[in-house]
């Protein structure tokens, strides 16, 4: 086989110069951004999982993680080393980048001149480990894949003599089986390749060939025994995590990442000002030009399959390519420094020279202008200070300085927003009681916290629960999550605002079981309320359920599902379960529904359902009673039913017949009240928006700005709300309530944003009435565009209650400003 290699020598002189010189390049944007985080939306996965492994938490096994265990470790490692802060996590990046370095080029070394092997091998570094500021596992896992697949195509059979490429092949199946187990069998597959090009070429013999066959799958194999001891997880843990998790969700992606559009624009594209962005179709040319050189060479040997395996190594080359780039979310500038390196290892495998125009217009200088612009995206941070702080980088804060909690980021400057979130956050812990502090979750944006603070063991949950279209987590997972959400296992999560997305049941959970408040302007808190109810969310609710029954005074066994028109309702799915309205009423109605499960057998089936009037735990009075029939040919039945309360609390309850259980789900929409129940007490206001802002009773000052001429209610309150000097204005979150005696029979007004407009964040007024557990909302309206203005309107369905004034809780929506022009009162 030919090396390539020049006869001309560099001079040592120039040969150090060289090096120092690609040494710095390489290094100078790590320099650059390792003392700078914008964000620790991706990085604080890493940081979160050191302080789990810190605690005593491990992989696999005390939480779930595609992320493999051994990137874990290696971090952990560095921090540890580098005096256990997130600065000596970075020195493990910089140790990375030496690493890759100085391997890339002494095997390039071995079979080209050392001008053109220090530039690609400095090019696809700066392609891939000098991206990020720690070991990161995508750029991490290329560098191994390349390793391993240059000393194959090196030396693609065992020999003696070639024991050092054995050596480090295995070296790089196993680092790479630690780091990212789909690159390291991407380059068990290629090792192989080389090993089988031997046999049917005849450079070697076939029993030579099936001893490389043995012999590498041993050393991928190690990396599974040492992650499977280190953390204590079995295989089939291990394997749920690593393969399952991830194949669940991205086994489409390879596939469909040949399509032709993405010659164009990266797979995966989250970045502004990418230059590369036609990255598929540079692969694809580069990969047709070593095509060309490779039969060049192969085309007049004997052997037919040397006419054959150029073609099949150039398509394996980019699929490899393709794939690259499909399977892994990062910068599209990893994945095409891959791409290069694939090629580096056709150049190599097939002995080409590494001399002339051909070479250096094919190989070399594509490498460094690919090189040149990557360093370049590496310099500004574009993939390691990836983020959405628009702060500029000279007012950067430093976070050890937040608190004393926050040591760990000592020398580590973040935007000013950000360093002040962590204040309050700490702020509003050290306020929580020792139960809700061990409670806490830490949500989406917020994993680095268990570096902080002691994390909950969640052995059934992953570490990170971001949640987005083709990788979320397995239904196992979000099953598990809404349990524990409807339970308030958790009782505190905070998550960062820019990622505060959720799967739908989850987000209706969050939505009506939790109290949600800014932490500072980067991060939000849910609080579990500790209620027993279905939601504290009531104007949800009944948006949502229908009816207009108060959801605070419902407590049901069921879940919120949803009917085959999109419409919500609480239902259960096995034996049977209940319902139960604490609110007294005289008369009531609603639906029962019965729902064919996506999937089941298409049988008929049969649910009872009863309602009670039930004035305490050892008496109930039957008020109906209904058989409910699912045809066998339909997917649903929905049945009304009207009863009268006596003035009583009411049970719903629903019964399955057995063998249907699994596969039918029965229950109930909102329950609508039509005559309250008796009260001897007085009511108060039912404040629908929760928020940390104190009751204030309404005086005749403020009375006067909110209503017309000289009426006026019983009394009146205001939450989230204040008083100018021009008029009443209620914040996001803002209530008014009126108590009235009698009739109402008109009320009406209009909200005004009179400052502060931003047509991202528009406020929604709403007038209401309310009345012992009896909700009516009669208009709800966006503030408009043009005017920036919203009317509402109300009345008394029955005598007396409460009108209503609000303005929903929409996140950094401006001030309205309420006045109420007519009110007619019998």
């Amino acid at each position: 086989m030919e090396n390539g290699t020049s006869s001309a020598k560099t001079p040592r002189w120039l040969a150090w110069m060289m090096m120092l010189f690609m040494l710095v390049m390489v290094l100078a944007p790590w320099w650059r951004n390792h003392t700078c985080q914008r964000s620790f939306f991706d990085y604080g996965l890493v940081v979160g999982g050191t302080g789990r492994i810190e605690a005593g938490q491990k992989p696999y096994v005390d939480f779930i993680t595609p992320a493999q265990a051994g990137w874990y470790f290696l971090n952990w490692s560095a921090e540890r080393l580098g005096g256990g802060t997130f600065q000596g996590m970075t020195l493990g990046g910089a140790a990375g980048i030496l690493v890759a370095l100085a391997v890339f080029t002494a095997v390039l070394a071995r079979r080209w001149p050392l001008p053109a092997a220090m530039l690609v091998a400095g090019a696809l570094v700066c392609s891939t480990v000098s991206q990020h500021t720690l070991l990161w596992y995508n750029p991490w896992g290329v560098v191994w894949l390349l390793v391993a697949a240059w000393a194959g195509a090196v030396a693609p059979v065992l020999r003696w003599e070639h024991r050092h490429w054995h050596l480090l092949a295995a070296a790089a199946l196993f680092f790479g089986g630690i780091n990212k187990i789909n690159m390291q069998l991407m380059a068990l597959l290629l090792v192989w390749a080389w090993a089988l090009r031997a046999g049917l070429t005849g450079r070697a013999d076939w029993k030579r060939v099936g001893l490389t066959l043995l012999f590498y799958p041993a050393w991928a194999a190690l990396p599974v025994l040492a992650e499977l001891a280190w953390t204590g997880a079995s295989f089939g843990t291990w394997w749920h995590n690593v393969i399952a998790l991830p194949a669940g969700s991205r086994s489409g992606m390879a596939l469909r990442a040949f399509a032709p559009e993405y010659l164009f624009t990266p797979f995966n594209h989250h970045y502004d000002g990418t230059v590369l962005l036609p990255a598929g179709l540079i692969g694809l040319v580069l990969t047709l030009l070593t095509l060309a050189g490779m039969l060049r060479k192969t085309w007049r040997e004997r052997s037919r399959w040397e006419r054959f395996l150029p073609l099949a190594s150039a398509v394996a080359a980019y699929a490899g390519g393709v794939v690259l780039m499909a399977t892994n979310m990062d910068i599209v500038n990893i994945a095409l420094g891959g791409w290069i390196g694939l090629l580096v290892a056709l150049w190599l495998g097939y002995g080409l020279p590494a001399r002339g125009a051909w070479f250096h217009g094919t190989l070399v200088v594509p490498a460094v202008l690919i090189g040149a612009v990557t360093w370049h995206s590496a310099w500004e941070g574009q993939r390691s200070q990836f983020g959405h702080s628009r702060s500029p980088r000279d007012s950067y804060v430093d976070a050890g300085e937040a608190g004393p909690e926050f040591g760990y980021f000592r020398g580590t400057f973040m935007p000013p927003e950000t360093v002040e979130s962590l204040r309050q956050m700490a702020a509003w812990r050290r306020a929580l009681a020792p139960e809700r502090q061990a409670a806490h979750f830490f949500g989406p944006g917020t994993e680095w916290a268990a570096r902080i603070w002691p994390a909950m063991r969640t052995p059934d949950l992953p570490a990170s629960i971001y949640w987005q279209a083709g990788n979320s987590d397995a239904q196992a997972v979000v099953t598990r999550l809404a349990d524990a959400l409807n339970a308030g296992e958790f009782k505190e999560i905070t998550v960062a605002e820019v990622v505060d997305h959720w799967e739908e049941s989850h987000r209706m959970l969050l939505h009506t079981r939790y109290e949600k408040i800014h932490l500072g302007p980067d991060y939000f808190v849910y609080s579990f309320t500790g209620d027993a109810s279905v939601a504290n969310a009531p104007v949800w609710f009944t948006q949502h359920f229908g009816g207009n029954t108060d959801s605070r005074g419902i407590v049901s066994s069921g879940r919120f599902m949803r009917m085959t028109d999109g419409r919500l309702f609480l239902g259960v799915e096995e034996d049977g379960g209940t319902m139960a309205l604490t609110i007294p009423a005289n008369r009531l109605q609603g639906e029962v529904v019965v729902r064919r499960l996506e999937g089941a057998a298409k049988a008929p089936a049969v649910v009872e359902f009863a309602i009670y009037a039930q004035p305490n735990a050892a008496v109930r009075y039957e008020r109906w009673r209904r058989q409910v029939e699912l045809p066998s040919d339909q997917e649903e039945v929905i049945v009304p039913y009207a009863i009268d309360g006596s003035g009583m609390p009411t049970t719903f309850t629903v019964a399955i017949q057995p063998g249907h259980a699994g596969g039918i789900v029965a229950g109930w929409r909102g329950p609508r009240i039509t005559h309250v129940g008796w009260s001897d007490s007085t009511d108060d206001p039912a404040w629908f928006f929760r928020g940390r802002s104190e009751t204030v009773a309404l005086d005749e000052h403020a009375l006067a700005l909110l209503l017309p001429g000289d009426w006026r209610p019983e009394e009146a309150f205001m939450r989230n709300g204040r008083v100018t000097a021009e008029g009443v204005e209620l914040l996001p979150g803002g209530e008014i309530w009126l108590r009235v005696s009698g009739f109402v029979t008109a009320f009406s007004g209009r909200g005004k944003v009179e400052s502060g407009w931003d047509s991202s964040t528009l406020p929604l007024v709403r007038g209401m009435w309310y009345l012992r557990g009896r909700l009516e909302v009669f208009s709800q309206i966006i503030a408009r565009e043009h005017d920036h203005a919203a009317e509402f309107q109300a009345w008394c369905a029955e005598a007396g209650g409460w009108l209503i004034v609000a303005v929903d809780p929409t996140v950094n929506a401006p001030a309205v400003r309420v006045r109420v022009h007519e009110v007619r009162q019998q």
